[in-house]
């Protein structure tokens, strides 16, 4: 197995399958390792939630986002939950009053709480109850992140980039859906009759500001708990945990389609990158894979739970998913071409993960990049030497699909957990992994709350690793 990285230690990134640490903020030989390969240096975004949020005149009202903070620490005090997960918590509890069913929920929000823009090195995390924080990388000067905020963006819980449509970021919320786009300046960005423009802090040197170009309401005014756009950019697939039925929206026309099958309310979805499969899980263990020709639906049952999260390779033959109950993934391989439903499941086990826990652990958070190169794990069940760690896999297909350990991650603050994970995948020597932690500092009897961004670089030489 692997070496753990000591408690004190921090991973920094991978190179050649090596992964390098460091002690302090002043050891810096990993770092200058991967700057000379990457030419450049990707520092940690730290943010504060509930810090200057952005209103519709761009002025914090610092007095409601103060008393917000306080009333959640106060609740974090007794809890594990991040701050936007308390406030999502109130309203389910009177539909999923089991501790299990809030675990489920849990997890499958926080797969959905940081997104990269597909073109453009700029990330996007769920930062507090309400809003979103956005770091573009590609600024000619480092900056303060971007918050987007607004009055009708309650209970933030899943973030997506829209493809094909510049910088537009969807965000799911209690009542529907809000769309921002960043509008430069010259040009008016499109709103949709009806709709208010909310104008956000300028971005970069450009003068840019973000607006709300459009609200997508939820017909039962629920909170919307998962997104995924189709490749083109132009359908939009949302779901609720509250709900058995999931809208697909046509923006183009500015109309949705509900379809429903089955009878578990839904928490996850996930649409193929070739667009021809949309993949469904409900929370009663059952889990659907549509074709989007038809709309014609398969439907399998989990005995290990929901399914939490869900990735799909590049060609659409391989669906990777993670349930709730267990370290045993399951992945499903496409026999035949679309709008052919004939998949076949199989068990993708993870023996190492399962001895540091003993067979008692859980899978928590998941994230496979498209290419199938790299994989990334969270766990729970481990004991303090394994606690918040990330363990990072090689994938292969042989022809099935096989996964072997490279190393852990482990965060730079004693205590950290990895709350959400994505891949930006557009890097010439490799992929960077993003990794939103939460921990808390104490400040004489108090505790202070803050959510840490930071990132790590995993190069690999495509000659010597990459598979033939």
């Amino acid at each position: 197995m692997p070496v753990v990285p000591s408690i004190g230690e921090s991973t920094v990134c991978e190179l050649h399958r090596d992964f390098l640490t460091c002690t302090s903020d002043t050891d810096t030989a990993a770092e200058e390792a991967y700057t000379k390969i990457l030419g450049r240096r990707y520092p940690r975004v730290p943010f504060a939630p509930y810090r200057h949020m952005i209103r519709s005149h761009g002025v914090p009202d610092l007095a409601a986002t103060d008393d917000e903070a306080h009333e959640d620490a106060r609740s974090v005090e007794n809890s594990h939950f991040t701050l936007k997960q308390i406030s999502i918590l109130k309203p389910i509890l009177s539909r999923f009053n089991t501790i299990h069913n809030l675990d489920v929920i849990k997890k499958v929000e926080l797969f959905q709480g940081v997104s990269w823009h597909k073109e453009r090195q700029c990330v996007a995390f769920t930062s507090g109850s309400h809003q979103v924080c956005v770091y573009d990388f590609e600024e000619s000067e480092p900056r303060e992140p971007v918050i987007l905020s607004s009055e009708c963006q309650k209970v933030v819980s899943a973030i997506a980039w829209r493809p094909n449509a510049g910088m537009t970021l969807c965000v799911a919320c209690r009542g529907g859906v809000c769309i921002w786009m960043l509008s430069y300046l010259g040009s008016i960005a499109p709103l949709r009759s009806g709709n208010t423009s909310l104008l956000g802090a300028p971005s970069g040197s450009s003068g840019a500001r973000w607006v709300l170009v459009d609200y997508l309401r939820n017909p039962n005014n629920h909170v919307v708990t998962s997104l995924s756009w189709n490749p083109s950019g132009r359908l939009l697939a949302c779901a609720s945990f509250y709900e058995r039925a999931f809208m697909v929206w046509d923006l183009a026309q500015g109309i949705s389609t509900p379809l429903k099958r089955g009878f578990g309310g839904i928490c996850l979805l996930q649409w193929s990158p070739r667009g021809d499969y949309l993949f469904s899980s409900h929370m009663d263990g059952v889990f659907r894979l549509w074709e989007t020709e038809n709309w014609t639906s398969e439907k399998w049952s989990s005995a290990s739970g929901p399914v939490i999260s869900a990735m799909w390779n590049s060609n659409d033959g391989i669906l990777l998913m993670a349930f709730d109950q267990g370290t045993t993934l399951g992945a499903l391989y496409l026999a035949s071409r679309p709008p052919s439903l004939d998949f076949q499941l199989l068990p993708v086990e993870l023996p190492d993960i399962q001895r540091i826990t003993g067979g008692n652990g859980r899978i928590e958070k998941m994230v496979w990049d498209h290419n199938g190169e790299r994989f990334a794990v969270t766990f729970s069940g481990g004991d303090d030497v394994h606690s918040g760690l990330v363990a990072v896999y090689d994938t292969r297909k042989t022809p099935i699909l096989a996964l072997s350990l490279l190393g852990f991650i482990r965060g730079p603050e004693p205590g950290a957990k990895a709350m959400s994970l994505a891949f930006y995948e557009s890097l010439d020597s490799g992929l960077l992994l993003s990794v939103v932690i939460f921990f808390c500092r104490k400040r004489n009897v108090d505790r202070s709350l803050i959510c840490l961004l930071f990132f790590l670089c995993f190069y690999f030489s495509f000659e010597n690793v990459r598979r033939k």
